[in-house]
């Protein structure tokens, strides 16, 4: 393998790359990145752990085809340190060695090239016709509304370490939640959905994808790849992201998705206040700094006399409260919300304006910015 391309391309690239290459992995070959050129003019950096994998291409002069596979923080790390405005030189020796220069910089990295596992990293094919459209910056958006939510690793119900994806009509729609929250988030199609489309992601996964989109990419075609079983049925195992420059596919949770809109109260329903997020942000903050020496950190929300106000406190350390400016439709009411949710969800929050809706002390809270973003809490009782 021989390829030219600039620091600067090759180094965003591994950047974004690395992320998915696990640090310390049970299959010594998941560390690395893979470099291949097969023709063409990019480079492909490839990585993969055991929930997705990805690649990037990455533009040069391809002198030489051929694959090899490195450390991939070893060489992310090295070629960072290299002039910005350089170029960058790569070529496969004999010795399976990647030999990289720059300007007057010469590395050798030790790589693997024979008996290489080259199906670990591998990406499905998807046709340029199949799947569906999506704005790249609007989906990237819902994501990080929405993904934040799911459980962490070592839950229970594995099923709520993943992301509920669901294409339907002119929509997608977003659901992540661990059992005391829920966030969801819809943006448009740009096409119409025939069959209906369900998947849950893994939550790492959908949290990679943000990074892939700053690619300056401007739209994402997602696919459900189905591979053929011995015995000719059709079965989903990956879904697809693909790019101009990028693409992610990510091994799918099995299971059915628990059907939490119906703990959505009704709009209609209880105390309505509508806010300045960032004054918002300011009183929830400030309410921590003692409400998060309490193991559940309860903030409290007081609408009182048309007024709302803020506060956390804490036996040992004191307390703080806060006026908030708002506008308020309901009846006086109280509940207590755990802070780091609380904190969580209006941090999301891309909108000027944000509507809280009180639905009594032991019902679910809802904080809802815009008309297709909505983020569920429970109350601590």
């Amino acid at each position: 393998m021989k390829v030219v391309c600039l620091q600067e391309n090759l180094a965003q690239a591994l950047a974004v790359i690395r992320q998915v290459a696990p640090r310390n992995s049970i299959i010594p070959i998941m560390s690395h990145v893979v470099l291949s050129v097969n023709g063409g003019s990019h480079l492909r950096l490839s990585a993969t752990n055991l929930e997705f994998g990805a690649s990037i291409w990455v533009g040069g002069r391809v002198e030489e085809s051929g694959t090899i596979a490195v450390p991939a923080q070893t060489i992310t790390d090295l070629v960072k340190t290299y002039p910005a405005d350089g170029t960058v030189r790569m070529q496969v020796t004999s010795k399976g060695t990647l030999r990289i220069t720059c300007n007057r910089h010469r590395s050798n990295i030790k790589g693997v090239t024979t008996d290489l596992d080259l199906e670990r990293f591998a990406i499905p094919e998807v046709g340029e016709e199949e799947g569906y459209k999506v704005d790249a910056e609007q989906l990237c958006s819902a994501i990080n509304r929405v993904a934040f939510a799911a459980a962490p690793p070592d839950t229970a119900r594995p099923i709520l370490t993943g992301v509920h994806i669901h294409l339907r009509g002119d929509r997608l729609v977003l659901e992540a939640a661990d059992g005391y929250r829920l966030s969801t988030s819809s943006v448009p199609l740009e096409q119409v959905v025939g069959e209906e489309l369900e998947a849950i992601v893994p939550a790492t996964a959908m949290r990679f994808l943000p990074a892939l989109c700053k690619q300056e990419e401007e739209q994402v075609t997602i696919s459900l790849w189905k591979p053929p079983s011995s015995d000719g049925i059709l079965s989903p195992t990956r879904l697809v992201f693909r790019l101009n420059r990028a693409v992610l596919a990510s091994q799918l949770i099995s299971g059915d998705y628990p059907d939490f809109e119906r703990i959505f109260p009704s709009e209609e329903e209880g105390t309505h206040i509508v806010a300045d997020t960032v004054d918002l942000l300011q009183a929830v903050r400030m309410a921590g700094v003692f409400a998060k020496h309490h193991p559940l950190a309860p903030i409290s929300l007081v609408v009182d006399q048309g007024r709302l106000t803020i506060s956390g406190e804490s036996v040992e350390a004191g307390d703080a409260s806060a006026p908030v400016p708002a506008s308020i439709e309901g009846e006086d009411v109280t509940i207590k919300i755990g802070y780091k949710y609380l904190l969580n969800a209006l941090t999301a929050i891309d909108t000027e304006k944000t509507t809280l809706q009180i639905n009594g002390a032991n019902r679910p809270f809802v904080i809802r910015h815009g008309s297709e973003n909505a983020h569920v809490i429970m109350p601590v009782l």
